[in-house]
């Protein structure tokens, strides 16, 4: 008569040869068959003490491995390397951003008050908030006695403080007459405004130029307004 070792005792089943395909524990099992007779428990005591000398071992073990010690302080240099050439880069980037958005700011504010300054034939001056610096903000307003003081008109239009970048220019106020031009400033070809910060690379500058005939551009990095 045939006996099946994992049918009558399941806890044969429940392991396996070291090799996986399960044939071992079984040839094992047939060769003790006739203890089942004498000795109830003998194949599982067998099963036993074969797994206790590493065998055989239970189907559900999985193999569980974390990081060795190496294998970490690899992947911390690396992250080391590729933030120190990031960091850089990155904070290039920001400044870049900053001072391109607040050179169009003012390059958008001059176009508005040039553009009011036709359309109601009067003057239209742009100023700072706080005359000693454009960093407090802006606003433009109408200006019929041309003199950069807002004396009591209205404002048309106003804008925030700024702190992206530091704003360099010897014009106190650009003002521009019923015909578009730039009647602030003097006889200069140009007045200036710079957004720039100390520690930031001089290719990142920007600069908006205002000419006398009223038209304004942004010069890029060390490029002058002529």
């Amino acid at each position: 008569m045939r006996v099946n070792c994992n049918d009558k005792y399941p806890l044969v089943s429940a392991f396996t040869p070291v090799s996986g395909d399960g044939l071992l524990a079984q040839a094992y099992c047939g060769l003790l068959v006739w203890k089942m007779f004498h000795w109830p428990n003998g194949c599982e005591m067998y099963f036993l003490k074969m797994r206790s000398q590493g065998l055989i071992r239970p189907q559900n073990v999985k193999n569980k491995r974390g990081f060795t010690l190496t294998e970490l302080m690899v992947t911390v240099a690396i992250a080391a390397i590729l933030l120190t050439i990031a960091v850089p880069q990155f904070k290039r980037q920001i400044e870049q951003s900053q001072f391109t958005n607040t050179s169009n700011e003012l390059l958008g504010a001059m176009n508005y008050a040039r553009a009011e300054a036709l359309r109601r034939s009067r003057p239209v001056t742009v100023a700072p908030l706080d005359s000693a610096s454009w960093n407090s903000g802006w606003q433009a307003f109408l200006d019929v006695n041309r003199n950069g003081a807002l004396d009591g008109a209205a404002v048309l239009r106003q804008g925030n403080a700024i702190t992206a970048a530091q704003l360099t220019t010897t014009a106190a106020f650009v003002t521009f007459d019923s015909n578009g031009r730039r009647w602030s400033g003097g006889p200069a070809a140009f007045v200036q405004i710079e957004a720039f910060k100390v520690g930031a690379a001089a290719d990142l500058k920007r600069t908006v130029c205002i000419a006398s005939s009223g038209r304004s551009v942004i010069a890029k990095g060390t490029l002058s307004c002529g």
